[in-house]
């Protein structure tokens, strides 16, 4: 799943890095960066999809109290090669699924720039 298969009503952004490295190293900073915002890798293929925050402690304790870090967010990075190093492409979301976001949208916008800047910052 793509954050083009999401809901309309996702939170996005996306980034491109240039790295001048092969698609080998940028992979390993890219998985360095999603170990370091304790974000969970789900596939590791062709592309890279990690899943951040808790879908569960948002629901039981609510996105009102809980901190932006803690809001579910997925990311997914793609890698094309080329002539001289590698393209990433890194889309974010939010991941809250079924729901209303009333009141929680500065919130999540936050969360989710936050984990694109940390991964861009790689």
């Amino acid at each position: 799943m793509t954050l083009g298969d999401m809901a309309s009503n996702t939170i996005t952004t996306t980034r491109q890095i240039n790295f001048d490295t092969d698609a080998g190293v940028a992979r390993q900073r890219m998985l360095q960066a999603v170990a370091q915002r304790k974000g969970k890798v789900v596939e590791d293929q062709e592309t890279i999809v990690a899943k951040f925050g808790s879908q569960l402690l948002m629901r039981l304790v609510g996105g009102w109290f809980v901190s932006s870090s803690t809001l579910p967010v997925k990311a997914t990075i793609s890698f094309t090669p080329l002539e001289a190093g590698t393209l990433v492409r890194i889309a974010v979301g939010d991941a809250m699924g079924v729901g209303v976001k009333t009141g929680m949208n500065d919130k999540f916008t936050t969360a989710v720039n936050e984990i694109a800047d940390v991964l861009a910052a790689a």
